[in-house]
């Protein structure tokens, strides 16, 4: 999924995700919003919200948008990554790509 945001937005998005044969619900869902060329480390991570075979994080475009969010962006193209934790499975993926105009 890709999707292109104005730098003054501040919303959630989502994005579609998939799990082996648990109750996804029940999981511990983190997403990680990192350069576009770069796998995630320990610090990159922050919790999301799962509903509906989706995970939820409220995004700050930039400095321009109102003041909140899980993560604040800049200007540029950012890769998503979702991973869960699904004992003894801990899932890990890329699920999109955020360009900030």
């Amino acid at each position: 999924m890709s999707v292109t945001l104005p730098r003054e937005t501040l919303e959630y998005l989502a994005f579609p995700i998939t799990t082996s044969p648990v109750d996804a619900a029940s999981l511990s869902h983190q997403v990680a919003i990192i350069d576009e060329f770069a796998h995630p480390v320990s610090g990159d991570w922050f919790a999301g919200t799962y509903t509906n075979a989706e995970v939820q994080v409220l995004v700050r475009a930039s400095e321009d948008a109102p003041a909140g969010g899980d993560v604040e962006l800049a200007v540029g193209r950012w890769r998503v990554w979702w991973r869960a934790d699904a004992n003894p499975e801990f899932p890990a993926r890329q699920v999109g790509i955020v360009s900030v105009v």
